[in-house]
């Protein structure tokens, strides 16, 4: 199982920087993978279509009626990061988002989406190197003020 500490401690080594035991540890090392890890976790995931990121669901349609375009509101999963598949092709102006609400006139909607796993763990392996890659590009300068490890590591993640 790879938490975000392991993810943030594979960045760190990229860095050469000394290994943290907590995300919430105060050293400079723990609050900026702290400030960080969320956001490129979901950056990364948003990214491609990665292993172990895929659900698929039923959406439940709400009460409310759209003021004009559409006639259905269904309620997004809270924990979604990019649509993948709506009722297996819905083109895109056959439905909008708006906030955590998908618009459409359809009655049914079955949606493939991304979404942000707790545990990391279930990730394709490359998913992670490829966070831990992204971290360490945005930790990099504050870290160790080296523009050049920063552009060796972007090269390496690209």
């Amino acid at each position: 199982m790879a938490t975000k500490t392991d993810v943030a401690n594979l960045a760190l080594g990229l860095l050469g920087e000394f290994q943290i035991t907590s995300l919430t540890e105060q050293t400079k090392q723990a609050r900026l993978c702290n400030r960080f890890i969320n956001q490129v976790v979901d950056e990364e995931l948003r990214s491609h279509p990665w292993n172990g990121a895929t659900k698929r669901v039923k959406l439940s349609m709400l009460t409310k009626v759209p003021a004009f375009g559409f006639t259905k509101t269904f309620q997004l999963p809270s924990d979604i990061l990019r649509i993948e598949l709506v009722n297996d092709g819905l083109d895109y102006d056959q439905y909008k988002i708006e906030g955590n609400e998908l618009l459409t006139d359809d009655s049914v909607i079955n949606l493939i989406y991304i979404y942000r796993p707790d545990d990391l763990g279930l990730l394709d392996p490359l998913c992670i190197e490829s966070i831990y890659y992204r971290l360490a590009v945005k930790i990099a300068i504050p870290l160790t003020d080296s523009p050049e490890l920063r552009s060796e590591i972007k090269r390496d993640y690209e």
